[in-house]
């Protein structure tokens, strides 16, 4: 095997490869490394430093009034309810089976005494005793047999009558009911109008012949005692401001530790073996996430100042909810905390979605969810919370295209924070009215907090990393932007175009998914730059054509120059980088075909390999999808003022022939562009340039003539010049779709 195949198969050397190089590595371990501290670590010290079975050295008093769902006592008064309830099945036939067992033992002592009258006594009970009431004794017996007939029809009427007494009540299984029925059985016995030997056997056959009536029926009973549990409400305690939680000297109790964590005088203590797992956690779900971008969003996993952007984000975030009171100045209870968590996995959502990714803010928004709930007791609730204005977050801010969005942003997040609340509260377990009556008072405080967090925290970090968001373009749009102000006083003709091409950009990018807004807004600064040689653009010339007086190579010189002005304008200002990027990238790596052929007519250049070459724009190629449609879009709003009869058949082959020159020339092998992407580029540019340069009237020369020569006023107006009727009749115009004119 040879060195170079034993390179290929070492899998150390190809997960190297796949998780790059060790700077990625490093932000990877040190991320992970701080989640897991975070999760472990108590960020604020304790108000309160007790433990239970200590003594309180002074009364600990409450700092401020507080209402909370008493769990202790809820569960209690439940089970109680519970306990209280059962449910019983009747028992068929069992008063039946009573009368027949006392029928059945009197009859047979009457028929023996008939039957086997030589017989002596005791062999006649032990056959009756094979009859009798389990338990009967043997001297209840012999009273049986030596009764007269009269008087044992006479007991035997007494005996069924108690008993039915007896089975007319309750005589449940596993329960005393049956030694109870017995013993008031046998005392209403001894009051009967009979012998004492006769009432002594009537109470004891009546109460020996008795047995359940009711069976214990599992399957109601446990039903039965769920909803005695629903029907307990929630006790709420109150506990007022100055209160004294534990007197000094008060052994502390576990209750106590609880009520103190929800004061907020106290944080939970976190086992050992807990804290373990967290921090595998931790680092488990850094390692999920490095394997998700590279899966589904290679560009980002490539991106070291993405990554980075991400740790800061989700650690900053993180940081803030640990901190909680002490980070708010705030004394929060358990819940609150967890209204906090929902804040800050929205604000972490929002900016990752903002600065980088919607898809990506998805996964961070449900760690960050996910994380805060299991920091507040594990509750289902506060996960569910946190994911849902994770979710509505990343949507608001995705759609923000004016300034009314941040308002329209923080309305979406508030209305789906306090929907997400109602659901869950019902969900997981009955809350009061006042309980939930704060939570939704939360979700509104949470959303509004994590909207209006996000716009400054979104321009502190964009610049730092080198991002753009919406909301950044926004201000770039603003036309008294000191560059689109100097563009529009120097360059007049050059910003008209502009802002035509950002109108072609914005629909094309529309119509392909791209990013419309960034597209409009690079569009306006894409030739801020010719502000330094304003002259020497056809669209700024008036009479005097610059060009004529100076050869092709300085004349090409001088065209290409404004890219790097503008770069350097663009950098002086600030401008973001993906902005700066467009203004290199808009021409590409293009022939400047007017002045190239000027060349190649006179003669004045030596037809050299090279020759092309200097007649080039330096470049880069487009690299975005935005920056090739704005290359596009600039081409075609400069070609289209050629157009002596635009109409849409025209307009549509003139973009054509520039979607195809630039494919040919390679110009869009880097941008992303399909040729799908390009059909409906051509589609739109044809539909917008059409509609804005739209046919017009053509008047008698003799009129037009006289209209040009006269002005509105009446006053004598200047002669009709070639320019007038279109850039077409100039040389420094006849660009044509393959041909770049001083102006493009």
């Amino acid at each position: 095997m040879s060195g170079r195949q034993r390179h290929k198969r070492n899998p150390r050397l190809v997960i190297w490869r796949r998780w790059g190089d060790w700077r990625k590595l490093a932000v990877g371990v040190v991320t992970g490394g701080l989640i897991a501290l975070l999760l472990t670590t108590r960020l604020a010290p304790d108000k309160v430093n007790l433990r239970v079975g200590d003594a309180a050295r002074d009364d600990i008093r409450s700092p401020r009034y507080l209402q909370y769902r008493d769990e202790r006592e809820t569960d209690r008064q439940r089970q109680l309810a519970a306990a209280s309830v059962v449910q019983y099945s009747t028992i068929p036939d069992a008063a039946v089976r009573v009368d027949q067992r006392i029928n059945l033992f009197f009859q047979q002592a009457s028929q023996l005494r008939v039957r086997d009258r030589g017989g002596s006594l005791d062999e006649q009970a032990r056959v009756l005793q094979a009859s009798a009431p389990p338990g009967l004794p043997v001297t209840s017996i012999r009273q049986a047999l030596l009764l007269a007939p009269a008087r044992r029809q006479k007991v035997a009427q007494a005996a069924r009558q108690l008993a039915r007494e007896g089975m007319s009540g309750p005589v449940r299984r596993n329960t005393d009911d049956l030694s109870r029925t017995q013993a008031l059985l046998r005392a209403r016995a001894a009051a009967l109008p009979l012998s004492p030997t006769e009432r002594e056997l009537t109470g004891e056959v009546a109460a020996l012949s008795l047995e359940h009536n009711l069976l214990l029926n599992a399957e109601e009973t446990a039903r039965a005692r769920e909803r005695a549990r629903q029907s307990v409400p929630p006790v709420v305690a109150e506990i007022r401001a100055d209160d004294i939680l534990i007197h000094k000297g008060e052994i502390v109790t576990a209750e106590h530790l609880e009520l103190l964590e929800r004061l907020g005088l106290r944080q939970p203590r976190t086992p050992s073996e807990t804290r373990v797992y967290l921090a595998l956690l931790g680092f488990g779900l850094v390692v999920l996430f490095g394997n998700y971008l590279y899966q589904f969003h290679l560009r980002l996993f490539r991106d070291l100042r993405a990554l980075v952007l991400i740790s800061v984000v989700t650690i900053g975030c993180l940081f803030i909810f640990r901190l909680g009171s002490a980070a708010l100045g705030l004394k929060l209870s358990g819940d609150q905390m967890g209204y906090v968590g929902m804040m800050c996995s929205a604000l972490a959502a929002m900016l990752v979605a903002a600065l980088l990714s919607p898809q990506v803010a998805v996964f961070v928004g449900m760690a960050m969810a996910f994380l805060t709930a299991l920091l507040v007791d594990n509750q289902l609730k506060f996960a569910m919370v946190g994911l849902v204005s994770s979710l509505a977050g990343v949507q608001a801010v995705t759609n923000i295209r004016d300034r009314a969005g941040i308002l329209r942003a923080a309305l979406a997040v508030c209305v789906a924070n306090v929907l997400v609340i109602l659901v869950a509260h019902g969900a997981t377990v009955r809350y009061s009215w006042p309980e939930l009556g704060v939570g939704v008072a939360w979700g509104m405080i949470g959303g509004l907090a994590s909207v209006f967090l996000f716009v400054p925290a979104a321009a502190l970090l964009e610049r730092p990393f080198g991002l753009t968001t919406h909301l950044r373009l926004l201000e770039l749009s603003d036309p008294n932007h000191p560059l689109l102000r100097r563009l529009a006083m120097e360059a007049p003709g050059t910003y008209a175009h502009s802002i035509v091409v950002g109108n072609l950009s914005e629909a094309a990018a529309k119509a392909i998914g791209a990013d419309a807004l960034f597209a409009r807004v690079a569009s306006y600064y894409h030739d801020i730059g010719k502000v330094v040689r304003p002259q020497f653009f056809v669209e700024n010339q008036t009479a005097e054509n610059r060009h004529a007086q100076i050869n092709p190579s300085l004349s090409c010189l001088v065209v290409t120059a404004h890219v790097k002005d503008g770069v350097q304008l663009a950098e002086q200002s600030h401008l973001p980088p993906p902005i700066v990027n467009i203004i290199r990238e808009h021409h590409g790596t293009c022939l400047i075909k007017y002045f190239y052929h000027r060349a190649m007519r006179t003669g004045s250049e030596d037809p050299a390999p090279g020759l092309e070459y200097q007649f080039r724009y330096e470049g880069p190629r487009p690299r975005t999808k935005e920056s090739g449609i704005i290359m596009l879009a600039d081409a075609s709003e400069a070609t289209s003022r050629t157009l002596e009869k635009p109409t849409p058949g025209r307009m549509r082959a003139m973009v054509e022939t520039i979607v195809r020159d630039r494919l040919s020339d390679g110009q869009l092998d880097e941008c992303e562009l399909t040729f799908r992407d390009l059909e409906k580029i051509i589609t739109t540019f044809t539909r917008t340039l059409s509609s804005m340069l739209h046919a017009r009237i053509e008047y008698p020369e003799a009129d037009t003539t006289d209209l040009l020569r006269w002005g509105a006023d009446g006053t004598a107006g200047k002669e009709p010049t070639a320019a007038l009727h279109g850039l077409s009749d100039t040389p420094e115009g006849v660009a044509g779709a393959l041909t770049e004119s001083p102006g493009a």
